[in-house]
């Protein structure tokens, strides 16, 4: 509902890296990324679900409480040890606060509020800044206007 908000270019969410500073991978080839479809809860919103790297995820996102952003939530069963996800992507993300990032100089906030104790990594790579987490099972973070 409402106008499209563009963050960014489009970009996999979710990877297996041999390391947190290898590259992102950019397409799915290898993924074993099967989708399964979506249910729809009781206001008719949708959590999708698919296969990707041998792990069952389930992925939602939902208007903040507040209407001040939109919260995402992925839960991964059985996930690789090296998986990561990739959250922001930009020409600069800067940590302000436990947990707490600025992306493109106020363009959006994004905060981590449950990265199942994994801690998140600002990196460099092909010339743009990334913001990525280890995916421990849970993963819930917010974008925030």
């Amino acid at each position: 509902m409402g106008a499209v908000q563009r963050l960014g270019k489009p970009f996999f969410q979710l990877a297996k890296l041999s390391g947190e500073q290898a590259a992102w991978t950019a397409d799915s080839t290898g993924s074993g990324y099967r989708p399964k479809g979506y249910v729809l809860d009781d206001q008719d919103r949708p959590t999708f679900k698919y296969n990707i790297y041998g792990a069952t995820v389930t992925d939602q996102v939902r208007v903040a409480e507040n209407g001040r952003g939109i919260v995402r939530e992925i839960s991964v069963t059985g996930a690789p040890s090296d998986l990561y996800a990739k959250l922001a992507e930009g020409s600069q993300i800067e940590s302000i606060g436990k947990d707490l990032y600025l992306v493109d100089g106020k363009a959006y906030y994004l905060q981590l509020q449950d990265a199942g104790g994994a801690k998140a990594v600002v990196r460099e790579s092909a010339g743009v800044k990334e913001l990525i987490v280890p995916v421990r099972g849970k993963l819930s973070y917010s974008i925030l206007f």
